[in-house]
């Protein structure tokens, strides 16, 4: 079964205000978009494996990924500057019932998750450049995933100067931005809690992960292009996507040649895009 398409004619059903219903595009078209990102790591799975979400957002992807013959575990924070998720997030709940589809979800945050060698797969969509303590939250996944688990994350790179979720060029580094670029962001932006949603960004890097990497001698650490050329590619083919990244959109299609060969060349440390995965040995 397609959950995506029967979540979604639920949450049209329900005569949505604008706000929440664009927010729900988004937050669908970005469930449909992860669901391919990870659809070879859930594959690879057998029936009964335990799987955790780290950041579940309103639930769409845990619930097709709980549709696989898995256990899934969820866990969302209750965050400033996401209050239309979690509402969006009780009707996919109240959706996923109806379709009898079952899995845990706990509202806490990844820095105080961690259940010992319980999970043989993990996953992030755009969770991790919101997580306050950024070691902390991969120590704990990394806890919680048996021997020879994965940790499969995607998010964006701040050693690339954008940021895309108020689609805006940076500085050299945050402090540089909130005080240059921030104040213009905020008052042009039409999201009511953006103040919230800047104040979470923890402007990861490939080089930060690297760098907590060393700190065990337990984990592999392997970074992939996939995802960004997966990203060139909806920016031509993704309308609710091109709505949200407009001069993105407009770059893409005509130089898509050049940025393949630029997801090649370049170190993926400086792509726009972080997609690792990392596997407990």
């Amino acid at each position: 079964m397609n959950f995506f398409e029967k979540v979604n004619d639920f949450l049209v059903s329900q005569d949505l205000k604008h706000d929440s219903l664009s927010a729900w595009e988004t937050y669908l078209g970005e469930a449909i978009w992860g669901w391919e990102l990870i659809r070879n790591d859930i594959d690879s799975l057998v029936a009964g494996s335990r799987v955790l979400e780290v950041g579940a957002g309103p639930q769409v992807l845990t619930s097709q990924v709980a549709l696989q013959d898995l256990v899934v575990t969820a866990i969302e924070p209750a965050n400033q500057g996401f209050s239309v998720m979690k509402e969006l997030g009780i009707k996919v709940t109240e959706a996923a019932k109806q379709e009898g589809i079952k899995y845990k979800f706990i509202e806490t945050t990844g820095e105080k998750y961690v259940e010992p060698d319980e999970f043989d797969f993990a996953f992030s969509i755009n969770v991790m450049e919101h997580v306050e303590d950024l070691n902390l939250v991969l120590d704990n996944v990394i806890t919680s995933l048996k021997v020879g688990g994965k940790y499969h994350f995607v998010c964006p790179n701040y050693a690339f100067p954008f940021e895309p979720h108020f689609n805006s060029v940076t500085l050299l580094n945050k402090r540089l931005t909130d005080k240059f670029i921030k104040p213009r962001l905020l008052t042009a932006s039409s999201n009511l809690e953006a103040h919230g949603l800047w104040d979470s960004l923890n402007w990861i890097t490939v080089r930060k992960i690297l760098r907590w990497g060393k700190s065990r001698n337990n984990v592999k650490i392997v970074f992939s292009n996939r995802s960004f050329n997966m990203y060139v590619i909806r920016s031509m083919s993704d309308q609710t996507f091109r709505m949200r990244h407009p001069k993105l959109s407009k770059f893409t299609e005509p130089f898509q040649k050049l940025i393949n060969v630029f997801s090649i060349v370049v170190p993926k440390r400086f792509l726009p895009i972080i997609d690792v995965t990392i596997t407990k040995i």
